[in-house]
This record gives C-alpha cells, sequence and structure tokens, in this order.
C-alpha cells in the first residue's frame, strides 16, 4: 500500500505514483471517483499524523510510533507529530511502523547532537523530521524539544555554609570538629587535609569546630591588615577588643563652695619690708565640705543595659554550618 510520501513532485510521474489512485492517460471513467476519494484519504492521513494527537509508545531509550499513512520505508522529509507518554533517556532512537529504529538528534552548538535525556516530557507534544543525510545511514531531528537547564556546577568538598536544619544534608557533614577516617573521606581530606587536626595514627582527620564561631576572611597576601598578617588558614583565634578610650564626665552634686582662711601678717618695723615680717595665723587650707564623693559615668551612647552582658559579638543569627564531604 502506498502512501503520500510515495508521492512524485512531477505531475507526469503521478499517474500510477500510488497503487490505489489511477491517473493514467485514457483511465476508464469508472476510476476517477475512487483517485480522487483516495487522495482525500491520504491527505488526511497526513494531517493526522502532523497534529500532535498520535501517542507514543515503547521506552525511554526507544521510542515507537505507528502512523496514519501506511509508510513502508524512511524517505527524507517525513514528519511525525507525537505525545510522549515517558522522559527520553540519553541517546533515543525512534521507530515508525516498526521499521528499523533511528536515532533522534536535536540541534547543538555547531552541529546535530544525540539526546541527553529529559528532551521530550510526558504529556508534551514533539515533531521529527527524517534526513538520511543525518548520522550514518538517516536519523530523526527533534524539532521541539524541552528545555533542559545546565547541570549546575558540582560543589567542591571542603566547601563550608549555613544550613537551616538541625542535620547535616546528604553529602555533607556538620561542621562539628569530630575525626572522621581518611579512607571513608579521601576527597574532603585531600581538600583539607590535617588543617583542624590529625589523631595519632594519621589514620583519621579532624573536622573544623564551626559551632557557636563567627567566620572571618583569610587574609591569604594582603599586608595592611596589622596583626592578621602571618596567620595561617583555619588558625582560630580568641575574641578581642581593640585598644580604645570612652569619654565622659563626673557625676555632679548640686551646687556647694569651699572655703579658704588668709592668713594675717604684722611687721616688726612697721615699714615694708617683708622680711621682718611676722605670721600670725597658720591656717593656709581649704575647709572640709565633710566627707562625699564624686561618680565617673562613661557614656555609652544608643546602647541600653539589654546589649551588655559576658561576650562581644555583633548581631546574628544562628545557624548550622555544614562542610561538603
Amino acid at each position: 500500500m502506498s502512501s503520500i510520501y510515495d508521492w512524485s513532485l512531477q505531475a507526469a510521474d503521478n499517474a500510477n505514483a500510488d497503487n490505489s489512485i489511477n491517473w493514467a492517460e485514457g483511465q476508464p471513467p469508472s476510476t476517477v471517483n475512487n483517485s480522487a476519494r483516495t487522495m482525500m484519504q491520504r491527505l488526511r492521513e497526513f494531517l493526522a499524523d502532523i497534529g500532535g494527537n498520535i501517542a507514543a509508545g515503547g521506552t525511554a531509550a526507544l521510542v515507537t510510533i505507528t502512523s496514519n499513512s501506511p509508510v513502508r520505508s524512511y524517505s527524507g522529509g517525513l514528519i511525525i507529530r507525537f505525545r510522549a507518554t515517558l522522559a527520553n533517556s540519553a541517546g533515543a532512537a525512534l521507530s515508525l511502523n516498526n521499521l528499523t529504529a533511528k536515532p533522534i538528534l536535536k540541534a547543538g552548538l555547531n552541529a546535530a547532537v544525540p539526546l541527553e535525556g529529559g528532551e521530550m516530557q510526558p504529556g508534551g507534544v514533539y515533531e521529527c523530521v527524517y534526513n538520511a543525510a543525518l548520522a550514518a545511514g538517516g536519523a530523526w531531528f527533534l524539532l521541539s524539544p524541552a528545555f533542559i537547564p545546565p547541570a549546575p556546577p558540582p560543589v567542591p568538598a571542603g566547601f563550608v555554609a549555613p544550613f537551616c536544619g538541625a542535620v547535616a544534608p546528604t553529602g555533607w557533614l556538620k561542621c562539628n570538629g569530630r575525626f572522621i577516617a581518611r579512607a571513608d573521606y579521601a576527597d574532603l581530606y585531600q581538600a583539607i587535609g590535617d588543617r583542624f587536626g590529625r589523631d595519632d595514627k594519621g589514620l583519621a582527620f579532624r573536622l573544623p569546630d564551626l559551632r557557636g564561631e563567627f567566620i572571618r576572611g583569610w587574609v591569604d597576601d594582603r599586608t595592611d591588615m596589622g596583626m592578621q598578617n602571618g596567620r595561617t588558614l583555619g588558625a582560630w583565634e580568641r575574641a578581642m577588643l581593640e585598644t580604645h578610650r570612652h569619654g565622659g564626665a563626673t557625676d555632679w552634686g548640686g551646687g556647694h563652695s569651699h572655703q579658704y582662711f588668709l592668713p594675717t601678717f604684722t611687721r616688726a618695723n612697721g615699714g615694708n619690708s617683708v622680711d621682718s615680717r611676722t605670721r600670725n595665723n597658720s591656717a593656709e587650707m581649704t575647709m572640709g565640705d565633710g566627707a562625699h564623693a564624686h561618680s565617673f559615668v562613661t557614656d555609652w551612647g544608643l546602647n541600653d543595659n539589654n546589649r551588655l552582658g559576658g561576650e562581644t559579638r555583633p548581631q546574628n543569627v544562628a545557624l548550622l554550618y555544614c562542610i561538603k564531604y
């Protein structure tokens, strides 16, 4: 049985191109009706094949389709639209009407390339065109592949990140300072080595302990960091306050005054010479104002008592630090 793909691009060659249609010269009048009706059938078969209503069968690696047109061999320009029922795997192929399966290709950066997997998703409608010049011996070209987002770059072993859960996610460990076996975590050991410690036999290494700690950038080759220069990667240091001073004022306790007794002198010769004077009063001190004290209060600016305590810290949120292995 013939199909629309057996028809010729040359009108003169279509007299008997389809074995069910007779357009030969001098054809009997009785063949006209059937030939015209068969042409209508062929066109309807073609429209049904490109309408997207055909459900594909097979597996993720082999898509099988039965067309409405009685296609018996592959020919260039053969078009089929179908509804996928499975997500395809990498390198999937397509077989039409039980013919030999041909690979399905898609557009790459410079050429047609095999499928990576996931270009066809269940329920999606896809279009394939057969081209005999593709691959070795012909292939299907997928015109409407589903978008496949690029795979995220792998997280390297030794990468540290904060996590909102109380349990480390798969592929990560808590940064809790415990010792783990080198043989079990070879990639992580290659990344951090014994930087945070090791056991006596060298069979285990220690994870960084970031519980309750803030992370500070390693100074590396920066030269203007003062006390941080020369600090090794992974080194721990205690809290510290930079040398500074506070301004303030004494607390005033109300108005008061101090008295001072001036001494009086008499001159023996009644003249102006001070060499002959005699002191008559030895009281040369201020009068006491009673026992009292002055307080000294430093200025704490905008802070309040709720921000004063037993440690120095910035505003923060507690999260779980984890390390990729």
